[in-house]
């Protein structure tokens, strides 16, 4: 797929939504500049869509979650990112005319390409660690059972992995139960 090239270097943050508008494609958004989001895998796509479809199921009516197109905001008119999950029970973040971004989200998960890995685990990484709201931030390896689960705890953050197709994460926070095997289901090695 190929990717749209931005027409200008650096972007008020009303040309950037109105550059996406246009475009039609998504772009990570860092003080002005815009970097466009290429497309996935097959296995990338399931992953994120697995992950999206369990938690889904298991979400009361006032809470939701998203795949792909919703963006979180780091800090306002300045730094923008998508995520390949995102859930949220915030009032604010479940409105209409959000400028389809959440900006308290409880929920992160990332699943890591090739192209993206050191960026999903550095920076990224460390962005998102920074949300007051945070609770999780997931990383998902999409070309072997490797799920690692960021869980903010009072004062730090625990670090799990989970390597087995019959391992369950359970996100207590959240109340969430979620299996390696069921995130992975069709996935192919």
């Amino acid at each position: 797929m190929g990717q749209a090239k931005p027409k200008q270097t650096h972007y008020s943050y009303p040309e950037y939504l109105d550059l996406e508008q246009t475009d039609g494609t998504r772009y990570e958004y860092y003080h002005g500049e815009v970097f466009a989001m290429s497309g996935g895998t097959i296995n990338h796509n399931r992953i994120a869509n697995n992950t999206h479809h369990l938690i889904d199921n298991l979400i009361s009516d006032d809470c939701d979650v998203f795949t792909g197109d919703i963006k979180v905001e780091i800090l306002a008119n300045t730094h923008y990112v998508y995520p390949d999950v995102v859930y949220t029970c915030a009032p604010k973040d479940l409105e209409d005319g959000q400028d389809h971004k959440i900006t308290s989200p409880s929920l992160v998960v990332e699943v890591l390409s090739k192209s993206t890995r050191q960026y999903d685990k550095d920076q990224k990484q460390n962005t998102y660690m920074r949300i007051p709201s945070l609770r999780y931030y997931i990383l998902i390896d999409q070309y072997k059972y490797f799920v690692e689960v960021y869980e903010r705890q009072e004062g730090f953050w625990k670090y799990t992995t989970y390597q087995q197709p019959e391992d369950t994460i359970t996100l207590v926070q959240l109340n969430l139960h979620l299996t390696v095997k069921d995130i992975y289901r069709k996935v192919k090695f």
